[in-house]
């Protein structure tokens, strides 16, 4: 049951799009709604992470977390600003709420103080560490701020590659264009864990999911989280893709060319198939392993007390 790379689907369901259609735009459509449609096989996989000033941040190719433990300890998911909600900001230095979204954010880290300088670095993920070059066609762009003032600045090729000039505290966005490969932002050039953000390949901007656990300046925890897998963007023939219902995929594909010609009817067809074919697929693959209904008319506090 291996994935497949973009290139791999090409010849088997590149008949399925307009005959002078661009095969990768046709799947960078159809993918993002069959990911969304359901947790299918091969979405769902297990990672760990150590926390770092109460936060964990989702890896790159994450969208949501299915259910966790924190230091082994099962835990709640919850819904942005739960624990604000009920008792305010102090709330975020509270590990009883368990694990609590804190939204998207441009780094994956918060900003240590007094940060006046970023420096952009080979990624550690690249086999060949070639230099930033903005002479090349290269541009990173962060938008920061520093709680009064906005700045918008570009990277230069010198040593720092961004100077603010006044310490920032937020970063609103990290934008990028004609990046050939995966470059570090960090704020001390030669030590990897101050990497704030990876950029490349291509153009784009960084979105970071991060989660609260607790307090920041209580020792780290260990989170173990089961998590759903995030659409790929489709750069080149070689990006991997994990749905590989290959049936799926071609109703996907036909259910889009009859949205595209105002075909309800055969488009709602198409996209029922898709769904049916991944469902079968995902029971087939479970086998004896499907989960059971339980229910508990007493809810978690337990059946109540006879007072009698």
């Amino acid at each position: 049951m291996p994935a497949y790379t973009a290139d791999q689907l090409r010849p088997i369901l590149g008949s399925y799009i307009e005959p002078s259609g661009d095969f990768y735009a046709a799947l960078a459509q159809v993918l993002p709604r069959l990911y969304a449609l359901g947790m299918w096989r091969d979405l769902v996989y297990q990672i760990s992470m150590v926390s770092e000033n109460g936060i964990v941040t989702l890896p790159e190719g994450s969208e949501s977390i299915i259910s966790c433990t924190i230091d082994d300890k099962p835990q709640p998911v919850r819904s942005l600003w739960h624990d604000i909600r009920i008792v305010g900001r102090q709330a975020e230095t509270s590990a009883y709420f368990g694990m609590v979204d804190d939204g998207l954010h441009a780094t994956f880290r918060l900003l240590p103080d007094n940060l006046t300088t970023l420096y952009v670095v080979p990624s550690t993920e690249n086999v060949t560490g070639s230099a930033f070059s903005p002479a090349s066609g290269e541009s990173i762009t962060i938008r920061a701020s520093n709680g009064i003032q906005m700045y918008q600045v570009t990277a230069t090729s010198g040593s720092p590659n961004f100077t603010f000039p006044a310490a920032i505290t937020f970063i609103e966005s990290i934008t990028y264009d004609g990046l050939t490969e995966k470059f570090d932002i960090r704020s001390a050039s030669a030590t990897v864990n101050t990497t704030l953000a990876t950029v490349g390949y291509g153009s784009g901007s960084t979105r970071y999911r991060r989660f609260r656990v607790g307090d920041p300046s209580l020792p780290a925890v260990t989170a173990h989280m089961l998590v759903k897998r995030a659409c790929p963007a489709i750069l080149n023939g070689n990006t991997i893709i994990h749905l590989t219902n290959i049936n799926a995929l071609k109703h996907g594909l036909l259910g889009r060319i009859a949205e595209d010609g105002a075909d309800i009817e055969r488009a709602n067809y198409h996209w029922q198939i898709c769904t049916q074919l991944l469902d079968s697929e995902l029971d087939a693959f479970r086998g004896a392993a499907k989960p059971m209904l339980q229910i508990n008319p007493y809810g978690e506090s337990g059946p109540p007390i006879n007072m009698l």
